[in-house]
């Protein structure tokens, strides 16, 4: 004979059988993109993104280097 079950099929749901989400179900765009087949689109989105950031951080960098050493160098003088 089967011991007896207090949670056998017909039992209630509980708080722990319940899912629990943040919002709304709504994708990204990479997420849809990802989705659809092509991941390589977003791979090389970040790709663009990340040199794009690097371009712009060593260019900053130019220009505060340039600013630095003018505002180092003696009045009257110019370095170029």
């Amino acid at each position: 004979m089967r011991a007896h079950n207090q949670h056998s099929e017909t039992r209630c749901p509980s708080d722990r059988d319940r899912i629990v989400t943040t919002g709304p179900a709504v994708s990204s765009p990479p997420v849809r993109i990802m989705d659809r087949g092509a991941p390589h689109w977003v791979f090389g989105a970040s790709v663009v993104f990340m040199v794009l950031t690097v371009a712009f951080a060593l260019i900053g960098d130019r220009r505060s280097a340039d600013r630095r050493r003018l505002l180092a160098s003696p009045i009257g003088s110019t370095s170029r």
